[in-house]
């Protein structure tokens, strides 16, 4: 996806009701605020004003389609983890959730973040062993499998489409190595 289409008019629009149809079977209505503080190639979020309160909309490209149904199975099996999801849209990798809160880089400065991301990283890492158990349905969720069976050839991979990319393109050469 494109930076281009996912900051267009007509994206905001078709989120708009695509969040709208959503909210209004909770018999939520959105207000007509919006924020849109993310928009990259592979995702963007959308913070939208509602009568319940904002609520974030995410569109994510081919490389996270998957995170909405990921993110519908954390909220399932590791409670609290992520805000409550309130929609999602398989086919088109889009979610819907309440607001999780203040973004850190909101409440505090980058060099005054450390704890509160070390508390972060500590929680999704006990969900990850938490769901250790749960292999398939993780994978049947869409996430890519990254193993100890599988990293070699992905690391394989990679490094050959590295290889064959100019290394102003990002690419590695002889005299560039790749990382």
């Amino acid at each position: 996806m494109s930076v281009e289409l996912w900051t267009s008019a007509a994206f905001h629009e078709e989120a708009a009701a695509w969040a709208g149809e959503r909210l209004g079977e909770l018999g939520v209505t959105l207000t007509g605020d919006r924020a849109q503080p993310h928009a990259r190639p592979w995702s963007t979020a959308i913070r939208f004003g509602s009568t319940d309160g904002p609520v974030w909309f995410k569109a994510n490209g081919a490389g996270s389609a998957h995170e909405p149904a990921l993110l519908h199975l954390l909220g399932e099996r590791v409670p609290g983890l992520v805000p409550q999801v309130l929609a999602v849209s398989l086919e088109r990798g889009w979610s819907l959730t309440r607001n999780g809160g203040p973004m850190l880089r909101e409440v505090l400065a980058a060099q005054e973040s450390w704890t509160a991301w070390e508390g972060v990283v500590s929680a999704y890492a006990a969900a990850q062993i938490q769901l250790s158990g749960a292999r398939d349905d993780v994978l049947a969720a869409g996430v890519p499998e990254v193993s100890p069976a599988t990293l070699p050839g992905l690391v394989r991979g990679l490094l050959a489409d590295l290889a064959d990319r100019p290394a102003h393109e990002g690419g590695s050469t002889r005299s560039r190595p790749a990382g």
